[in-house]
């Protein structure tokens, strides 16, 4: 065998290898996630990972009036917008797709954000009662009103009724403002007839809606759970 032959079966030998090498990286990846499907609550957040795949990702959602995607690296983060099922695909660079079930859980408080009346209505289990509403005497406290509340809680912010012919009061109060979102170091105060002021510290309280000059805070004692738009 003489060196060109042998330098031809080299080539060819190093040809080979160089296909094979290439078929084996052009083979893409599976795209999978931690999850086939994800549920998430209205108006919150949920996320999935990308185990593997082949890098490059986007997403896009079926219905973007049920939900919404964003993807950070391998993080993809759900948001609900509305009650319903839609479909999430993933896409990576090497076309590797992959699609799972969004669904968003009914808002938990639909039937009292679109009553305006101005109430505070409390529930104990199922059974529930108007307290306050928007036919009393009582109204919104103002701190120019001549009735204290006291000096720790003048950084608070208030929602509720008072009433100086009867020197009584309820309000629920917490830190932070009237944005939309869950509140901190809340508290529910109140006081009939001007006699022992009562007052017991809040499990939750979120302000749940903002609309029209009125702000419906929802809030959650013990058994109770509470209403209050004003």
């Amino acid at each position: 065998m003489n060196i060109h032959t042998i330098k031809k079966l080299l080539l060819v030998i190093m040809a080979i290898v160089v296909v094979a090498s290439c078929k084996k990286e052009d083979k893409p990846k599976l795209l999978t996630l931690s999850a086939e499907n994800i549920s998430v609550e209205f108006e919150k957040t949920g996320t999935l990972n990308i185990t593997d795949g082949n890098g490059g990702y986007t997403v896009k959602i079926a219905d973007e009036s049920v939900a919404k995607a964003t993807i950070t690296e391998n993080i993809i983060t759900v948001t609900g917008i509305k009650n319903g099922t839609t479909t999430l695909m993933i896409t990576d660079q090497r076309g590797q797709t992959k699609n799972i079930t969004i669904t968003v859980k009914p808002d938990p408080y639909g039937n009292e954000k679109a009553d305006p009346t101005r109430r505070f209505q409390q529930k104990v289990g199922e059974i529930a009662s108007i307290i306050k509403n928007q036919e009393s005497n009582y109204y919104f406290y103002s701190d120019k009103g001549s009735m204290e509340l006291g000096a720790n809680t003048k950084t608070k912010s208030k929602l509720g009724w008072s009433s100086p012919e009867t020197w009584s009061y309820f309000f629920v109060m917490w830190d932070g403002d009237f944005t939309v979102g869950n509140k901190t170091n809340a508290i529910l105060t109140s006081l009939t007839n001007n006699g022992t002021p009562q007052t017991v510290a809040l499990k939750k309280l979120s302000v749940i809606q903002v609309k029209d000059n009125l702000t419906w805070v929802a809030y959650e004692m013990d058994d109770k759970t509470g209403i209050i738009v004003q």
